[in-house]
């Protein structure tokens, strides 16, 4: 009776999907990274919470470009857990400008869209153009 009530008062805590996904490889590369910073279980709930955000885009990225994103929400990730423990010390902590994870953001986006045609980079003397032509 007495292990019944304490089963029955304990939360259920959601766990990782038990079949891999398509974003498991890219958790469990970050976190062979981090493996003594950050548990698993709190690395995949707050990679797929961000993911989830933008799933639709998410899946038209190259694998390095989630690779780089994983990493980078993984660094802001261990940045909040540092900033956590220097205000709970007492110290004064400030963030970094967010300008860095805008141009991440920018870059990979780029990434993803066709670069406009390219001229060659040695171009033909203009007196040679039209006799050529």
């Amino acid at each position: 009776m007495a292990e019944e009530i304490t089963e029955a008062t304990q939360d259920p805590v959601p766990s990782a999907p038990e079949a891999p996904d398509a974003i498991q490889p890219f958790i469990d590369k970050a976190h062979e990274t981090i493996q003594h910073e950050v548990e698993s279980a709190e690395l995949g709930k707050f990679l797929r919470a961000h993911i989830k955000t933008f799933r639709e885009e998410w899946e038209t990225w190259s694998d390095s470009a989630k690779d780089a994103y994983i990493h980078m929400m993984v660094s802001q990730l261990l940045q909040r857990k540092a900033a956590a423990t220097h205000i709970g010390m007492g110290h004064e902590f400030k963030l970094p400008d967010p300008s860095a994870y805008t141009e991440l953001m920018l870059s990979l986006q780029r990434t993803q869209v066709k670069p406009a045609k390219r001229y060659p980079a040695i171009d033909m003397p203009p007196k040679l153009r039209n006799v050529i032509c």
